[in-house]
């Protein structure tokens, strides 16, 4: 007896985003306070009064899917910004330069830029991946603290 497999038809779907759309959803997803100027300011043209208008009701909508994995991307920009902060300022003390009281002092500061900055970056990577199917939310369940 000869036993043949039948050949599975598979479907590729390819998905094309141009940059200057993922750097929009970026824009409007980050919470960025001005999204057309900063489409002006990487030489990108601003979008309509309506435009806008549309993008900010489709951001809100990805920005509802990635809801179910906050605490995650809160906790990986906590973590970002304590390593690439403790880093940056143990080299500062190993080279004395800086006064280790206003050290301390600065360090607040630029921790909480990088946690800023990491969630920012994080969210608004992850709206958009979730709107290309990339990602899907029912993959990470918990309550994750820090």
């Amino acid at each position: 007896m000869i036993w043949r497999r039948k050949k599975r038809k598979t479907e590729t779907h390819v998905t094309e985003v141009p940059m200057s759309t993922l750097a929009r959803w970026y824009f409007y997803d980050a919470g960025l306070e001005d999204p057309q100027k900063m489409a002006s300011l990487v030489g990108m043209m601003p979008d309509s009064n309506e435009g806008s208008a549309m993008e900010e009701e489709a951001s809100d909508q990805r920005l509802e899917r990635v809801i179910p994995l906050i605490p995650y991307l809160e906790t990986i920009s906590e973590i970002n910004a304590r390593s690439i902060s403790t880093i940056q300022f143990d080299y500062f003390m190993e080279n004395n330069q800086m006064d280790p009281e206003q050290l301390e002092h600065e360090k607040e500061h630029i921790e909480d830029m990088y946690r800023q900055v990491g969630y920012s970056a994080l969210l608004a990577a992850f709206a958009g991946a979730l709107e290309l199917g990339i990602i899907s939310t029912d993959t990470v369940r918990g309550d994750i603290r820090l």
